[in-house]
């Protein structure tokens, strides 16, 4: 009889095909780069590698490497490979706060991907330290420093969660982490705290688009630049549209001379969609008196960013705009976003100037103070921006100011003294807030 023999022929070569993944572990306090045995003295005992970079040159795609909680005194590079690198449990706080990548003394990036790695290459659960970046040629001649904790480069989108970047002070841009060249890594629930840099403290990004996502940049730096202006405490971008949701930036502070700008961001030819996210306590303080433009919060030049349910408090620049100082045709959208408490000598919530046309939908603006004009919106130079469904009450020393060939067109609002330019339908009555005192 006539048995066909196909069937079996196709199961072998499909069975033969299947790659199995492999689990490597390191411990960098007990393990050995070079064994293949058991040492019932190390945890785990199944003869773990003594860096993680050993065991990313054994890895395969597809593999997993585990690392026990303990301090790696080492930079790393994934080398294009489609592999996952975790601690013991990174959904631990302890586990991650304990499980340690310091570069200190290196002189390099702690982590790299410049190989091309994409989303199947994982970081996660790791506290990240003491790096201070990767030289580049940003101009012909002319190497920098960029990303101090992690450095992306060249197409490197790999997937980053559950870390801690803290304590990078890279040589120029992106303490935190450096994403250049159509680098889109995703990040998601991860803080970046106590990095320095000159430009983008805790995050730089330049023609990238980076997803991040539940995370945190607090106390992020920048300091002097040898007469270069310095931007972005906890983020800068250049050509770059990141989206950004439901993060916070808290306490970021930008000193420069002779300019400072963007204590939380700074967008420069950028567009990112931010959406859910808190802009607390940040600052700039310019080492000089030329003028030029804070933005405690943010700061926009020739950028249009989209900002959707976003609260600016208690945010200060020397010079221009409290929370946001938008210049050079930035037009961005800003809806359902609060603005409190936050100061500056110009602008305090809000300061537009050189063509700058903001969108400002269903607003508030209270408790803001500018020194010298404009507490809620102050505007120069041909700007004309929209307020649409706002409020604007308890601003000091005046809700909205145009100067120097701005028009404002206020539409639907509420505004303490009344709205006297351009627009209908607006009102003077208290609007009743629950507890002003509190942002409320």
């Amino acid at each position: 009889m006539f048995k066909p023999r196909c069937t079996v022929a196709v199961v072998c070569a499909t069975l033969s095909g299947t790659a199995v993944a492999d689990t490597l572990y390191v411990n960098c306090s007990c393990g050995d780069d070079a064994w293949s045995g058991v040492d019932p003295n190390c945890v785990p005992a199944d003869g773990p590698k003594k860096t993680i970079q050993a065991a990313i040159d054994a890895a395969a795609n597809g593999d997993e490497i585990v690392v026990a909680p303990g301090t790696c005194n080492e930079t790393i590079d994934f080398l294009g490979k489609a592999i996952t690198v975790r601690s013991t449990d990174p959904n631990d706080p302890g586990v991650v706060a304990t499980t340690i990548i310091d570069g200190t003394g290196l002189n390099d990036s702690v982590v790299k991907c410049i190989s091309g790695e994409g989303a199947a290459t994982v970081l996660d659960g790791f506290t990240i330290t003491g790096g201070t970046g990767t030289l580049v040629e940003f101009l012909p001649g002319n190497f920098q420093a960029f990303g101090g904790g992690m450095f992306n480069e060249s197409n490197s989108s790999p997937t980053v969660a559950n870390c801690i970047f803290s304590g990078n002070p890279v040589g120029f841009r992106g303490g935190g982490m450096a994403n250049f060249n159509n680098s889109n890594p995703t990040v998601t629930n991860s803080t970046f705290s106590q990095n320095t840099a000159f430009d983008g403290g805790g995050m730089y990004n330049v023609n990238s688009n980076p997803t991040v996502t539940e995370c945190t940049f607090v106390g992020n730096s920048l300091g002097l630049n040898g007469g270069v202006s310095n931007n972005g405490g906890g983020m800068r971008n250049e050509f770059s549209n990141p989206f950004i949701t439901d993060c916070a930036f808290i306490g970021n502070t930008v000193t420069g001379f002779p300019f400072a700008a963007g204590g939380a961001m700074a967008n420069f030819s950028s567009n990112p969609m931010v959406m859910d996210t808190t802009f607390t306590g940040n600052t700039t303080t310019s080492s000089s008196t030329a003028g030029e433009p804070g933005g405690g919060a943010m700061i926009n030049f020739n950028s249009s960013p989209t900002l959707t349910n976003c609260t600016f408090s208690e945010n200060s620049a020397v010079t221009d705009g409290g929370a946001i100082a938008n210049f050079a045709s930035s037009n961005p959208t800003v809806a359902n976003c609060t603005f409190s408490d936050n100061l500056a000598d110009y602008g305090g919530g809000m300061y537009n100037s050189v063509s700058s046309d903001p969108t400002v939908t269903n607003c508030s603006f209270s408790g803001n103070t500018a020194t010298f004009n404009g507490g809620g919106i102050s505007n120069y130079f041909a700007s004309h921006p929209t307020v649409t469904n706002c409020i604007l009450w308890g601003d000091s020393p005046n809700e909205i100011v145009d100067v120097a060939g701005a028009v404002t067109t206020v539409n639907y609002s509420c505004v303490q003294g009344g709205w006297f330019g351009a627009g209908a339908n607006n009102i003077d009555a208290d609007p009743m807030f629950v507890d002003p005192g509190s942002g409320d």
